[in-house]
């Protein structure tokens, strides 16, 4: 930067070195994180020099600068009205749009539209940026096509979609180490350093979060730092470790406030706030949200402001009195119902609002709060599909299933515990799988006890108590992630397999426990009898119940059912279901049970002796 401000001091120097050297100066600005002087400048060359003598290219440049500068300060409806004149600029002014310049200029604004649109609509944004990595590939604008990758993973990565965005991710480092670009190298660091946080795995979070921060560091970027610390601070704020996330934040609101970069100065504050409410340090807390008011005073309508009034509402609600309650539930409202473009703000105040409502719930007994926590919870399941947000997505339903058993609908919450839970492994979210399948376990284990509940009729703040809705809530808003522990493995008891009627085909006892035998095939059958049609209809849902000391976990493939009785996690128990079911699947004793089905017959000993095998390795 030191170089370009001496080579613009050079007497005589032309108008056209001017525009060169200000396109570096506006990508350095961009980089660095001086949206402010990135903007400044670059609409200040297009006013000076728009109409004489600036190429197509050049412009495309500028505006470029100016909409990834607004939209990273979370500006996005004005980043939208630069992304229309640009469009607009383009369409006039391309004479041959099949020339290899106006593919790249197209793709340019392109990626800059998929950027803006991540926080509005991940279709589209991933529609551009998909249109994006063709024409760039075709252009060879390898810096283009590396921070693509990058792009597409981080959308990914919000979607759930944590194996895709990894493989995007580490095609994007490689690219960038290949270019000798730091800047997308070090972002890469941090975007699959989320990534591991999401799976739980903390540790190597911190190391690919390390890592960025050398690169940042050497290229003196304390944009990059200032994200970087901010997303350490999440994950100690994920663990629960309060002290190393306040330090965290602490340096990323530092670097946040020397470059002026507002959206992360109000973010930080927002954790910040949070932390310090935690701890009941009421009085810095408040410093920190009269800095974030003083940072968004001047950015009414933005995302800015908006993060500011949501630490406004998460300070009174830590606050606990009835009146400092009743003021956030009244800002938070106002949030919810202006729909912002930036959903994770709508998400935050929907979860805070929840909290409030339990809490209400809690002293009233008033059962139309449950109706409003129905709505509430509708509305952030309409916003994890409309983003395709999976690992939301089994949040939400597992909140859900805790809110079905507040209204004492036992089937209905078990049901949402298997959506959860399903969306979550069928994501590659191990983490989030293992913890809400020990939760449907503990309910299997505790269906007496809950139709105790019922019966007795107990009140809702007793509901609450059992049920750790609460508690839930609560690390949803924390975005508490939990390190992996290690899996806890299942006890195998039984197999059968079972045709549409509930007849079985096929079982085999794993130990020689012979009362378990007898168990399963007399008392058990006829609870899965109860079940059976049910099961037919939710084909590929695995289901399970609690029959005496045994979980059974059901699986339908087409015209039979898998049962498996075990012990212990059933997290590791459907693996092994999914397991036995893909092997079956993919063999010839498919059709042979259509046969079997027919005939009404055990499997022959061959057939049940391979069977056995299989069964053998895969369970035992």
């Amino acid at each position: 930067m030191d170089e370009i401000d001496r080579l613009e001091e050079t007497p005589d120097i032309s108008d056209s070195s001017l525009v060169e050297l200000a396109l570096s100066k506006s990508r350095i600005y961009t980089q660095l994180g001086f949206f402010e002087k990135s903007i400044i400048l670059s609409q200040q060359i297009l006013n000076n020099f728009e109409e004489k003598f600036l190429s197509l290219e050049q412009k495309c440049d500028f505006y470029c600068y100016i909409i990834e500068s607004l939209w990273q300060q979370g500006r996005f409806e004005d980043s939208l009205l630069i992304i229309e004149k640009a469009e607009y600029l383009a369409t006039k002014e391309i004479n041959d749009p099949n020339s290899l310049s106006s593919k790249e200029i197209t793709a340019k604004i392109l990626f800059q539209k998929g950027s803006v649109f991540c926080f509005v609509d991940l279709v589209k944004s991933l529609e551009y940026l998909n249109e994006c990595l063709i024409l760039s590939k075709i252009t060879k604008n390898d810096d283009l096509y590396a921070q693509c990758l990058y792009r597409k993973g981080k959308i990914l990565t919000f979607k759930g979609s944590l194996q895709e965005s990894m493989l995007l991710l580490e095609q994007s480092l490689v690219k960038g180490r290949a270019l000798n670009n730091s800047i997308i190298v070090a972002k890469c660091n941090v975007a699959i350093g989320e990534i591991y946080r999401l799976k739980g795995d903390f540790g190597k979070a911190l190391q690919f979060y390390n890592t960025a921060l050398i690169y940042h560091q050497e290229l003196g970027n304390i944009y990059g730092m200032a994200i970087t610390y901010n997303n350490v601070g999440i994950v100690y704020y994920s663990k629960g470790d309060l002290d190393n996330a306040l330090e965290y934040f602490s340096k990323s609101l530092a670097r946040s406030l020397e470059i002026n970069f507002k959206f992360t100065v109000v973010e930080s504050s927002y954790y910040l706030i949070n932390i310090l409410s935690n701890k009941n340090q009421f009085a810095e807390a408040e410093k920190y949200l009269e800095l974030s008011k003083k940072t968004s005073k001047e950015h009414s309508g933005t995302m800015i402001f908006y993060y500011s009034i949501l630490s406004e509402a998460i300070l009174l609600r830590k606050i606990n009195r009835f009146y400092s309650l009743g003021r956030a539930q009244e800002i938070l409202q106002s949030i919810i119902e202006r729909n912002l473009v930036y959903q994770e703000i709508n998400v935050h105040a929907m979860l805070n609002l929840c909290e409030i409502l339990l809490h209400e719930l809690r002293f009233t007994d008033n059962r139309t709060i449950l109706s409003d926590l129905e709505e509430l919870t509708n509305k952030i399941l309409k916003i994890a599909q409309q983003q395709f947000s999976k690992s939301l997505l089994a949040e939400v339903y597992w909140l859900k299933g805790r809110l079905a058993l507040l209204d004492t609908d036992i089937g209905k919450a078990s049901g949402f515990l298997s959506q959860a839970q399903a969306i979550a492994e069928g994501q590659d979210l191990e983490n989030l799988a293992r913890r809400i399948s020990n939760d449907h376990d503990n309910l299997l284990s505790e269906v007496n006890k809950w139709k105790n509940l019922i019966e007795e009729n107990v009140s809702l703040a007793d509901r609450i108590k059992e049920s750790k809705i609460d508690n839930l809530v609560l690390n949803m808003i924390n975005r508490a992630t939990f390190e992996l522990d290690e899996i806890e493995n299942d006890i195998p008891v039984m197999l059968i397999i079972l045709n549409e009627n509930g007849i079985p085909l096929f079982s085999m006892q794993f130990g020689d426990d012979t009362k378990v035998d007898q168990v399963l095939l007399s008392g058990f059958l006829s609870a899965i009898n109860n079940i059976v049609q049910e099961i037919f209809a939710t084909e590929g849902l695995i289901r399970r119940i609690e029959h005496q000391n045994y979980l059974l976990i059901f699986q339908n493939i087409e015209n039979i059912i898998v049962c498996y009785a075990f012990k212990g996690s059933s997290y590791s128990a459907r693996k092994k279901v999914e397991t036995f079911a893909s092997k079956l699947v993919s063999s010839s004793f498919m059709q042979y049970f259509g046969h079997t089905i027919l005939t009404g017959r055990y499997l022959e000993k061959e057939k049940s002796d391979i069977m056995e095998k299989w069964a053998q390795e895969i369970f035992s």
